[in-house]
């Protein structure tokens, strides 16, 4: 009896329309975080995402230091150990190891937001800088979970 061949069904690329990104990013905006009202992280993180096409994962791990006047090297994601703590990781494959050149109006909301967290580690006592100089980081200077984003 012949053997019919499988043939698996592709899976839908989910992504957001123009729409429906601008959409978020003014929600995400205009959004008041629980403790820290001014603290424009999730708005901040979404626009990083849209503008770099970085995975959450590569996002979470950056640090100030991976941005070089307008070039963003990406060397490092996040990722969980066997206890469910997040810890940094290497990149999947070479191919994933990329300098992004970053467009002005990224820039400008990079300075923007690096200003607001200068003020919030400065001003609050209960706001924390990460010792890894990480850039999303929450009010603890914790790193953030890709799963807390999705």
């Amino acid at each position: 009896m012949p053997v019919k061949d499988s043939t698996a069904e592709k899976k839908k690329i989910k992504y957001f329309s123009l729409q429906e990104l601008n959409k978020l990013l003014d929600f995400m905006k205009n959004y008041k975080h629980q403790r820290f009202e001014g603290y424009p992280l999730y708005y901040m993180l979404m626009y990083f995402l849209s503008r770099t096409g970085l995975r959450i994962s590569e996002a979470l791990a950056l640090e100030w230091t991976d941005i070089n006047g307008n070039q963003l090297t990406v060397e490092r994601q996040t990722s969980r150990d066997d206890n469910n703590n997040v810890k940094l990781t290497t990149l999947k494959n070479t191919s994933s190891y990329r300098t992004i050149c970053l467009e002005d109006d990224l820039l400008k909301e990079r300075k923007k937001f690096k200003a607001r967290q200068n003020e919030l580690i400065l001003g609050s006592k209960t706001f924390r800088q990460n010792e890894d100089q990480i850039i999303f980081q929450n009010y603890l200077g914790n790193y953030i979970t890709p799963s807390k984003i999705r």
